[in-house]
């Protein structure tokens, strides 16, 4: 859980909210990571030691920062997209289509 790709996944799954409600797609996309560090843990893919850092990365985000900042971050997350795409076809540059 602590990749550049999980964010990048957990944000597309904040954006595109497959179970209705932003909130319970990113809790429930956290939970079948965890599930995964788990597995790959006991099967010996990895040691426990990996599997126990995912598990205070998934503490950390969801039991141990308030709820309203974590709406906020949520809210952040979908309205980034909104934003590129309405910048985008207005003609105006954005940061990341700026960067090299």
């Amino acid at each position: 859980m602590d990749s550049d790709k999980h964010e990048k996944n957990y944000k597309q799954v904040v954006r595109d909210n497959p179970l209705g409600d932003p909130e319970i797609s990113a809790l429930v996309y956290d939970i079948f990571c965890l599930l995964h560090s788990y597995d790959w843990a006991e099967s010996g893919d990895t040691d426990m030691d990996a599997y126990q850092k995912d598990v205070e990365i998934f503490k950390s985000r969801w039991f141990k920062k308030a709820r309203k900042d974590r709406i906020k971050e949520m809210i952040d997350i979908s309205t980034e997209k909104l934003k590129e795409v309405l910048y985008q076809a207005f003609g105006f540059e954005t940061e990341s289509s700026s960067e090299p």
